[in-house]
This record gives structure tokens, C-alpha cells and sequence, in this order.
């Protein structure tokens, strides 16, 4: 809803060109990205299983999404901060698809977990803390290979457009 909100509000502040406008921009994108970062740190029940650490790893991607957002308020004609703003953006999106299958089709579930129907939430849970530790590797190795692949993608872009 607040990023429903936030595209509102930049629509109209494009269309009447307020003086202001770049700015309350970027102070409406941070507030749809701080309450971005407050539900995912407050989504997640336990903070300790498999979906805590999808959950950590998107927290620091919202991080970098928020930072930047609050830095293009000082630097409007930064591209750096353009760029690497509308990257997290688009590496939020990838790590949301990443999630969705890793933990709600169950043949991608981590060996030693399975899926859960728990008072109509399913939830991945883990049979030993072996099993635990495997799958949060496997997490933080998908989130590198997302980050290498999206510096990739960055650098490829980059190169063409120079």
C-alpha cells in the first residue's frame, strides 16, 4: 500500500512540477521502504530458520534500497546513486522470485526440511540442525549468486552505455 501511495504521490508531483519535487519524492520512497524493512524484520516469527535468513538477506537488500533513496534527497543528480538504487530495486524483485520457489514448492526445499501447515501458515522447518545449517548455506550461496550475477548484469550495462 505505501508504495501504491508513493507512486501516487510522485505522479502528481510530476505533473504540477512542484520546486520540490525530487525531494518529497525521495522522502515518500524512504518511508515506503523504511515500512518495507519494518514489515520483513517484524514478518518473520522466529528469526532463526530457514525463512529468517531469506528474510535477513532481503532485509539487506531494502537496507541498500533505503540508503540510497535517503542519499538521492542530497545528491538528486548523483547517477551512481540512481543506478545503484534502481539495481536493488531490481535485486529485491529477483531475491522475492528466489524465495517464493526455495521455500513454497517443495522440490526445491533444502534436503532435511520440509514444508509445514502450521494453524494455515506454512512454514519450512528443518529436521536437524544439521539439516538447518545446510539450507541456510544454500540461502546464503543463492544470495551470492544473485549478488554476482546482478554485478554482472551492472557491469555489462554500464560498459554499453559508455
Amino acid at each position: 500500500m505505501s508504495f501504491f501511495v508513493y507512486a501516487t504521490f510522485a505522479v502528481l508531483l510530476d505533473r504540477i512540477s512542484a520546486r520540490a519535487q525530487r525531494g518529497l519524492t525521495h522522502i515518500l520512497g524512504a518511508a515506503a521502504f523504511g515500512q518495507q524493512l519494518l514489515m520483513f524484520h517484524l514478518h518473520s516469527t522466529d528469526h532463526a530458520g530457514l525463512e529468517g535468513q531469506y528474510h535477513l538477506l532481503l532485509q539487506t537488500v531494502v537496507v541498500v534500497s533505503l540508503t540510497t533513496t535517503l542519499m538521492g534527497i542530497g545528491l538528486p543528480k548523483s547517477f551512481l546513486v540512481s543506478f545503484v538504487r534502481s539495481l536493488s530495486i531490481l535485486s529485491q524483485g529477483a531475491w522475492f522470485v528466489i524465495m517464493g520457489f526455495m521455500l513454497w514448492i517443495p522440490g526445491f526445499i533444502p534436503k532435511g526440511c520440509l514444508l509445514y501447515n502450521d494453524d494455515g501458515h506454512k512454514i519450512v522447518r528443518c529436521s536437524s540442525e544439521e539439516a538447518l545449517h545446510r539450507a541456510k548455506s544454500l540461502a546464503n550461496i543463492q544470495f551470492g549468486l544473485a549478488c554476482h550475477w546482478s554485478h554482472h548484469f551492472r557491469c555489462n550495462l554500464v560498459s554499453g552505455l559508455g
